[in-house]
């Protein structure tokens, strides 16, 4: 059992350094080889460049709010699925669940269509930020209170039943695309401008659907690293300090977009 707890860890590890690696190629390949292109042919190519894009932005620093939600999601999802035999499915169900309803309302936030639905967004920013930023906090806290961390929280009940736990990652991605897509905008059409292919269809669905799954690839790559380093981590006390921080961070991130002043906080995370 030692031997295969290894072999996992092993594997997780060669995972992630790959995730890593691919996503820092296609950063280079964005910000820095962006001469370069990826067809032959002129006009047409956002698609293309979105989907190197989604990867490039993935595990960059502006994306550590997105970040921080998708991995306290994970967490917080295989504390209520331990009864799964598959460990992989207690991991890729959640983070599968979240990217889709991220992706689906940063398509709608960013190319603007359905109109109806996007310009009833925009009207509603301060509201959704509000009752958004809100339930992001009881997400928060509801990661910190079930890491263990302080005995005494555990007197508050919580809801264990799998049923709030497969609706829970879609919920808490859903919310981080329309609490988000304002502040991700500008990285999103960094990608156009750096590549000199800002035009017309740079924000079209199909250009933002892709760079969606762009991102989601390098996110669903970690999913599954991490599903294999969780299981054969030695103890829970670690995973225990894990959820903790991610819940501390998740409710912080929550009370700002709450209260109006995440703008402050997102200059503090991208730096001077």
């Amino acid at each position: 059992m030692k031997d295969f707890d290894n072999i996992r860890r092993w594997e997780g590890t060669i995972i992630f350094l790959l995730v890593v690696g691919l996503s820092m190629t296609s950063r280079l390949f964005i910000y820095s080889f962006r001469h370069i292109p990826l067809t032959g042919h002129t006009g047409g190519e956002e698609p293309l460049y979105a989907l190197v894009g989604g990867a490039a932005l993935a595990l960059s620093v502006p994306m550590l709010p997105l970040l921080v939600l998708y991995l306290t999601s994970l967490f917080t999802f295989r504390k209520g699925s331990s009864e799964l035999d598959e460990p992989h499915k207690a991991t890729m169900i959640p983070a599968t669940f979240f990217l889709l309803t991220f992706v689906t309302a940063f398509v709608v936030t960013i190319s603007g269509t359905p109109y109806v639905l996007a310009n009833a967004i925009y009207k509603g920013k301060g509201i959704i930020n509000l009752a958004g930023g809100i339930l992001v906090v009881f997400f928060g806290l509801k990661a910190f209170i079930e890491s263990g961390l302080i005995a005494s929280l555990r007197l508050v009940h919580l809801s264990k039943s799998r049923r709030w736990f497969l609706a829970e990652a879609p919920i808490v991605g859903f919310m981080a695309g329309l609490l988000l897509f304002h502040y991700l905008d500008p990285f999103y059409d960094s990608v156009f401008f750096f590549t000199g292919r800002a035009g017309a269809l740079s924000h079209h669905p199909v250009s933002i659907i892709s760079f969606g799954l762009g991102l989601s690839a390098i996110y669903l790559a970690l999913a599954y690293a991490f599903s294999l380093l969780i299981v054969s981590m030695p103890t829970a006390k670690s995973i225990a300090w894990v959820r903790g921080i991610l819940g501390v961070l998740t409710l912080s991130l929550g009370f700002s977009l709450a209260t109006g002043t995440f703008a402050s906080l997102a200059v503090i995370i991208k730096g001077p």
